[in-house]
């Protein structure tokens, strides 16, 4: 393998590994304050994080992606590029904790809510300077660092959360001890960036500012629909429904968050093949990975849904407890998102390579609109159940949307390699239920039930291992 193929292949390691790291820190966190908020809390709290997170979608613009490519090309500039950067960013920052802290009473007139807003407003302002610097660590191609800063994040957070969590402080004090862990972070990645990156000065230069606005639009569009498509549901909720259903329904989703870590990491793999293969032109060979890629997804996706699916009121109880059991249904509806989300990985990071971005942005554009209109219609008479069907429904407008770009692009469609991995899981399912209903261990149930799936999944299965081992064997056929 070249050398540069080396250098990308080991930066999409150090970045899937500090994605990994922050995900499962999260996920860990999410549960103890679940688990100890209780429902009505937990509500607030997600309902916060939610709102935020929307707002925040003015502190960066796109401008990260941006830098990352901007600095990636000038590394002589990096530290002109990040002071100036660092300052737009704390006043964009500012801005949307001040529109959060002006909205939050309008959408929930609740004086607990608003006790949290102040430092959970710090944290995520914090952490938006913390995510600036990691844009120079990306540039630099030093992914190493992200993911040392990355685990000294998840530490720090889960030693603070847990410390006040024994102590029962209260749902406020667990706020500050967010920001708290937050500033560490930034403090313990500013030595870093400072010593082994570039060092810098706060700056204003407002030329620089002109070019940034010009240049970062269609990155913006981009944040912005993720971050409304991600986040709207639970906001919504909040603001037409009790908060015990946003704890509900957060809960049932940060399993489904984690659930689809791997698409994530999936995505950051396959980017610099499938990149490389669009730079050489070799149309075939991307139509040849795509499928297997896709067949793989659906072959590894499609039992783990199931088993979501027909086992939610017992994942839900053994994660989080009784209480949370009202939200079985709303996991049992996300988790087909899900599949989705691996199946979406292989048009997107496709597209993407072959100078197509534009058409993800559109797709998840579409996305947004469905899903806040399905959850206008249906979240006031459903709940979370409104909100969990809408965003599936938004999930497949994405992939009708990409499907049909997908063929026009490689002229090849991709239902040929999935049909098979979909009646497997459908039987796979039946078989599992019927087993139950006649008295069968749930246990030994599913167990029957995936021996029903690789019977019936078992020409793709074999062919993936060929491919896998062919691959391993020769990956210099590969370049």
């Amino acid at each position: 393998m070249l050398p540069l193929y080396t250098r990308i292949f080991k930066n999409a390691t150090f970045l899937a590994i500090a994605e990994a790291i922050n995900r499962a820190s999260s996920f860990v966190v999410g549960i103890w304050l679940a688990r100890y908020l209780g429902a009505d809390d937990f509500g607030r709290w997600t309902f916060v994080l939610s709102t935020l997170a929307l707002f925040y979608i003015i502190a960066d613009l796109g401008l990260s992606t941006l830098a990352t490519r901007d600095i990636a090309q000038q590394r002589e500039k990096s530290s002109h590029y990040l002071g100036n950067l660092l300052v737009i960013k704390l006043v964009l920052s500012l801005v949307a904790f001040l529109l959060v802290i002006l909205t939050i009473p309008w959408l929930r007139d609740d004086a607990r809510i608003l006790t949290i807003t102040y430092p959970l407003g710090l944290a995520t302002l914090i952490n938006a300077l913390t995510q600036t610097l990691y844009v120079t660590f990306r540039a630099h191609e030093k992914m190493y660092w992200e993911a040392i800063s990355k685990s000294i994040s998840g530490i720090t957070t889960i030693a603070v959360v847990g410390a006040l969590i024994v102590a029962r402080l209260g749902i406020s004090p667990l706020g500050w001890g967010y920001a708290l862990a937050s500033l560490l972070v930034l403090g313990v990645t500013t030595v870093i960036t400072w010593r082994f990156i570039t060092t810098f000065t706060l700056r204003f230069d407002r030329d620089f500012v002109k070019y940034l606005a010009i240049e970062t639009w269609p990155f913006a569009l981009g944040t912005a629909f993720a971050s409304v498509y991600r986040y709207i549901d639970s906001i919504m909720l909040g603001r037409l429904r009790e908060l015990a259903e946003v704890g509900q329904y957060n809960a049932a989703y940060r399993i489904v968050d984690a659930m689809i870590l791997g698409s994530t990491l999936a995505g950051v793999a396959i980017y610099p093949l499938l990149s490389r293969l669009a730079h050489h032109h070799q149309i075939d060979k991307l139509r040849h990975i795509s499928a297997r890629l896709t067949s793989l997804f659906a072959t590894v996706t499609v039992p783990v849904v199931v088993l979501v699916i027909l086992w939610s009121t017992t994942i839900m109880r053994w994660i989080y407890g009784n209480q949370y059991t009202a939200g079985t249904a709303s996991l049992a509806i996300l988790a087909g998102t899900a599949l989705i989300s691996y199946l979406n990985v292989v048009p997107v990071k496709l597209l993407q390579s072959t100078r197509h971005q534009r058409i993800p942005m559109y797709a998840a554009g579409l996305g947004t609109v469905v899903n806040i209109t399905l959850n206008i219609l249906l979240i006031p008479a459903y709940g979370m159940w409104g909100a969990a069907i809408s965003t599936l429904c938004a999930y497949l407008a994405v992939f009708a949307i990409l499907e049909i770009l997908f063929f026009r692009v490689i002229n090849r469609g991709r239902l040929g390699v999935i049909w098979r991995p979909l009646l497997a899981g459908l039987a796979m399912a039946t078989a599992i239920y019927w087993m139950v209903l006649r008295g069968q261990n749930g246990l030994l149930a599913s167990g029957l039930g995936l021996m029903v799936y690789i019977l019936i999944g078992w020409p793709d299965i074999q062919a993936l291992w060929q491919s896998v081992r062919r691959i391993s064997a020769s990956p210099e056929n590969e370049d």
